[in-house]
């Protein structure tokens, strides 16, 4: 990392509500779960910008939104191009393209409106914030679980290159009747699936000298990033898991996702021989099985709990995905 990269904004909406303060009162256990039909979307953002857009896109826009005035950044971007965004998202507009596909395919195709096939696609959400806060940098949408950890990975490499000063990074997934079905038949364990409707979250990523030069209020600093790609029988044999380089490190605490299937699960238990079970914080109870939305709720959980309800600053905190990626959150330190 030829830079040092902080986080200065956090925003996101979901299950739970919309913003830090919903957020907390919920991970407290003061607020209960809220369905997808609860959420007004025009109070938080003008919808007129969204017109035919996806839940995906309406609620990533939205996280990005509180993400950005967390940082002090909403209508204060100075350069626009030195100015990224990178959404991660498993599904994406599914709703759309089975819609888009159906009227394609089943019923008559001189009929298909042209708006709903580029807001189905996998790039839809990045691109609807990119028009909408005019950010002209580097922009792209990463697929696949575990894709907000690829998502900052990137970013971490962008900013450190000098190719970019700021970046928004966030997943957003939706949960929908089709998904429900289609992952209750092919999975262990399902009763997540069926209980959250998923949402947003995204980050403010920034070099140390761009946020110090805006006097911007920094939340932690990312401290190291670790993705690998292998198969789980090989990584159980050779012993390669998510975090190994971070076993090392002072780690206070470590958030993990869902671990849903055997093999997941194998991972996480070799994962636990070298940190210790009691510094665990399982997020499958908060946030299911949601996608790179539950990833982005778990690492976005990570930074805010820097600090303990006494306030003190505790020191490092990672983000384990039992798929393949592990990141490292620390206090920032002058």
């Amino acid at each position: 990392m030829k830079k040092r990269i902080v986080i200065t904004g956090l925003g996101m909406i979901g299950d739970f509500g919309a913003g830090k303060e919903d957020f907390l009162d919920f991970i407290a256990g003061r607020k209960q779960k809220q369905t997808i039909s609860d959420f007004d979307l025009d109070s938080y953002i003008d919808t007129s910008l969204l017109r035919r857009a996806d839940q995906i896109s309406c609620f990533a826009s939205i996280a990005a939104k509180f993400a950005l005035e967390d940082a002090n950044l909403f209508n204060n971007i100075k350069n626009t191009y030195k100015f990224g965004a990178i959404t991660a998202t498993v599904h994406g507009a599914l709703q759309h393209t089975i819609e888009y596909h159906k009227a394609l395919v089943l019923d008559n195709p001189a009929t298909v409106s042209p708006s709903l096939f580029s807001n189905s696609v996998l790039n839809a959400a990045v691109s609807c914030i990119s028009n909408i806060f005019k950010i002209h940098g580097y922009t792209a949408a990463i697929p696949g679980y575990g894709g907000t950890h690829q998502a900052v990975k990137l970013a971490v490499e962008l900013i450190g290159e000098g190719d970019i000063d700021i970046c928004l990074v966030g997943g957003v997934d939706v949960n929908n009747e089709f998904l429900v079905e289609a992952y209750s038949s092919c999975i262990e364990d399902n009763t997540a699936i069926s209980k959250n409707f998923g949402g947003s979250g995204f980050m403010v990523l920034e070099s140390l000298e761009s946020a110090s030069k805006r006097e911007a209020e920094i939340h932690a600093e990312v401290l190291g990033i670790e993705i690998i790609m292998a198969d789980y029988k090989k990584a159980l044999k050779y012993k390669i898991f998510p975090g190994r380089d971070f076993v090392k490190a002072s780690v206070d605490c470590v958030f993990t996702s869902v671990f849903f299937d055997k093999d997941s699960r194998m991972r996480e238990d070799l994962f636990l021989e070298h940190i210790g079970k009691d510094k665990i914080f399982p997020c499958g109870d908060l946030f299911g099985c949601t996608f790179t939305a539950a990833e982005s709720f778990q690492i976005i959980l990570s930074v805010m709990r820097l600090r303990d309800s006494h306030n003190r600053v505790l020191s490092n905190y990672a983000s384990l995905t039992g798929v393949n990626a592990s990141l490292l959150i620390g206090k920032y330190n002058k």
